[in-house]
């Protein structure tokens, strides 16, 4: 039975019929009801489960990037950023049983578009609590670039299970950019990525530029 809201046109939450009505980014979604549920637990089947379950913990940590990152691919394929980082990633993760899946880091995709990025080079951490990549070329005037542009840096901690972002004051044409880190992150190892958003929600394909311990 569904609980309705704003009379009997409005909102319906639950089973209406043979449909169950939700709410998803403030639009009202119906799926068809499935009442009979099955769950044979096959090898395969708990090998697909272990490569989801991954994805969507490493995706959750990875939020406060792939909010930012992915949020035009989501929106344009009327999906969430996290479902996105899933099936962008779905191929990256390794292993042959439930019990020995793997997600490759390196090979994380955190945004996927056709902005021209930039040339990212290998991160510094040499300042306490900061992480520094130069840009070797910004490609500007190239078709679709503009000096607006924003340069990102993404860097996510593993043992901390957490994510952060640059500030988005870096402008394509700048010789650098720099990611103020938490302060617990201290002593831990980090992966770093790049990538270039743009006018109207424009991105460019990430790039990982590597890994470190932070001072």
């Amino acid at each position: 039975m569904s609980k309705n809201f704003k009379g009997y046109m409005g909102d319906q939450i639950g089973k209406l019929g043979t449909a169950v009505g939700r709410r998803w980014k403030g639009k009202m979604v119906y799926s068809a009801y499935q009442g009979r549920v099955r769950n044979p637990r096959t090898e395969s089947q708990r090998l697909v489960r272990a490569r989801l379950a991954l994805l969507s913990q490493t995706g959750s940590q990875l939020m406060p990037v792939i909010g930012v990152s992915l949020a035009a691919w989501a929106r344009q394929r009327q999906t969430t950023e996290l479902c996105g980082f899933v099936k962008l990633n779905y191929s990256g993760v390794a292993g042959s049983t439930a019990d020995s899946v793997e997600l490759n880091t390196e090979g994380i995709v955190l945004s996927r578009g056709g902005l021209r990025g930039v040339d990212f080079g290998t991160p510094v951490f040499d300042t306490p609590g900061t992480v520094q990549v130069s840009v070797a070329d910004s490609w500007l005037g190239v078709y679709g670039t503009s000096a607006s542009d924003t340069v990102m840096l993404a860097a996510y901690c593993p043992d901390a299970g957490t994510s952060t972002l640059s500030d988005g004051t870096a402008r394509r044409g700048d010789s650098s950019v720099s990611l103020a880190v938490p302060s617990g992150w201290q002593g831990q190892k980090v992966h770093v990525w790049g990538f270039v958003t743009g006018a109207s929600g424009k991105v460019s394909n990430s790039v990982y530029v590597g890994a470190g311990n932070v001072e």
